[in-house]
């Protein structure tokens, strides 16, 4: 075995040669992947949302700066609310803004091509994200190899990889916090003003992404305190980083946030109170009940959390986790002084700390535990650390790291093969933990509504009526999925809550209210169904009198 080991060793040193060229390709070969499937994965509830907030924060620049070929654009004119009277004020935009002053500049006018683009650049900052888990993983490990399994564990995690496509809040944010995690280690490493600087500004990016991210900024804070309570830093140090870091944040939060720009202050307090207890006065189902979003059990996101990660990395983060603690407490001042061990702290800060604040103050969550995706890099990188720890134990003689590759390396070949054999519906992954809990039914599934677009597809392949009417049960969002056809297409579409009898019904199973899925009576019968691992998540129903003709 030992023999074996050896030849491994050998055989990673000639192949660490080519390691630029190698690491390159890696990266070039996801970004071919992404922009050659962007266009299979349909449309979820919240992007109409998204382009409405960045269309408003482009209105009020056009406006505040009297920029003339933009208030002129006929599409953006219709965004014409008044931004401080604007419901949705309070979200940052430093994503959905450059997204709509892009789709204006090559005048997109079609709502197919304007949803496709989102995609396409929502994968692109996801993409960024795993360059930046691979840096951040090649400071703290100085390892390419491990560095390497960092962006892939990110990238072959199926739900994460699903949501890169359309998922502009949550995804977007988490790849910022993971690229802010970079900054923060680099920060840790170099403790020069200059690397203060640009992680004030990645900072700043990932707050007005969304809000949540102060959390950063405070573990930054906390850091700074650390080094100088440590005395790896000088007060002089401390102050210049300290001073440099602030400055260069508040001012980067409020240049790129357009809403705080009249009463930067007070805004950004109301911002920070809205989403500390977010306005969602709905239910989501979880373990088989129906539970209120304000009023969720403690064990709601690790309970989800669990359930939709790859058990080895939820593994390993346990690992990873008891290992920096037990260092910690045992010999805390020696062993902070450590950069490996001082960075699993931060990484396990930014992992618990907002689990816990979720708990504690009783946060609003819906959907499962996408508001919380911002903790994954963090969850990663101490999975890895975990791993890291094993690398010199052994079992009867045998490697134990050797056999956790081992084991990595088969989860990782397993979800790739689950993500291919479901495309494009990754979102939709549950692990086997839950075999063991309960049945897929017993939790939300398709709350993005992504699967409508297939549904209507489906329809339009099989229906060569010039005018079609569908209806929707519960909250699928047929009218997004709608905007994503072809322009011929939505034509053929006639979209009427109000009329029970038509020709189509559509269901993702999802009900805010609280109630119970009714199946249509016996005038309708199943025309289509999209199942994932033996639970169906999209139902086409058609009426039988409907003639195809």
């Amino acid at each position: 075995m030992m023999n074996f080991v050896s030849y491994l060793k050998n055989h990673f040193a000639v192949v660490g040669q080519y390691r630029p060229l190698l690491v390159a390709f890696y990266f070039l070969f996801i970004l071919a992947l992404g922009m050659t499937t962007f266009t299979h994965y349909g449309m979820s509830a919240d992007e109409l949302i998204s382009r409405t907030n960045g269309g408003m924060s482009l209105n009020y620049i056009a406006e505040k700066f009297n920029i003339t070929w933009l208030k002129n654009d006929p599409i953006l004119a219709t965004f014409d609310i008044p931004l401080n009277e604007y419901y949705d004020r309070d979200y940052g935009v430093a994503f959905d803004l450059p997204v709509f002053f892009i789709e204006r500049l090559f005048s997109l006018n079609d709502s197919r091509q304007q949803f496709l683009l989102r995609h396409a650049l929502t994968f692109l900052v996801f993409w960024a994200g795993l360059i930046a888990m691979y840096h951040a993983a090649k400071l703290r490990f100085n390892h390419w190899g491990y560095a390497l399994l960092a962006s892939t564990l990110l990238l072959t995690s199926p739900r994460l990889y699903g949501e890169a496509f359309f998922n502009n809040k949550d995804i977007v944010f988490m790849a910022c916090c993971a690229a802010s995690l970079y900054t923060l280690t680099r920060l840790r490493l170099t403790l020069s003003w200059q690397s203060a600087f640009l992680h004030a500004c990645m900072i700043a990016l990932t707050i007005n992404i969304r809000i949540a991210g102060v959390i950063l900024f405070g573990l930054t804070i906390f850091m700074l305190v650390m080094l100088a309570s440590l005395r790896l830093i000088s007060v002089r140090q401390w102050l210049t980083l300290t001073v440099v870091f602030g400055v260069t944040s508040a001012l980067c939060i409020v240049g790129l946030w357009p809403w705080l720009w009249e009463d930067p202050f007070t805004n950004f307090l109301v911002a920070l109170k809205n989403m500390s207890k977010f306005r969602w006065d709905y239910f989501n189902l979880y373990l088989g009940d129906y539970v209120f979003a304000k009023s969720l059990p403690w064990h709601y996101a690790p309970t989800w959390i669990a359930l939709t990660t790859p058990i080895l990395i939820s593994a390993c983060f346990v690992l990873g986790a008891v290992h920096v603690c037990i260092k910690v407490v045992s010999r805390p001042r020696q062993n902070l002084q450590r950069l490996d061990y001082f960075l699993d702290f931060l990484f396990l800060a930014a992992a618990g700390g907002p689990i816990c604040a979720v708990i504690i103050l009783n946060s609003t969550l819906y959907d499962g535990w996408r508001q919380l995706y911002f903790i994954y890099p963090a969850i990663v990188l101490l999975s890895v650390a975990g791993l890291h720890a094993l690398n010199k134990k052994q079992v009867l003689g045998i490697p134990v790291a050797g056999l956790m590759g081992i084991l990595f390396s088969v989860q990782i070949l397993f979800n790739v093969s689950w993500m291919i054999r479901n495309h494009p519906f990754q979102h939709l992954y549950f692990n086997g933990l839950m075999a063991l809990l309960s049945s897929h039914q017993s939790f939300e599934r398709d709350y993005w509504g992504l699967t409508d677009v297939k549904g209507l597809e489906f329809i339009l392949a099989n229906d060569d009526r010039h005018r079609i009417t569908i209806r929707s049960l519960g909250v699928t969002s047929a009218q997004q999925a709608i905007e994503l056809l072809r322009p011929q297409d939505r034509k053929r579409m006639i979209l009427d809550p109000s009329n029970l009898e038509s020709d189509y019904i559509l269901t993702n199973y999802r009900f805010f209210d609280g109630s119970r899925f009714e199946q249509p009576d016996k005038v309708y019968t199943v025309f289509y169904e999209i199942v994932i691992d033996g639970s169906t998540v999209l139902t086409v129903y058609r009426r039988l009198s409907t003639s195809q003709q």
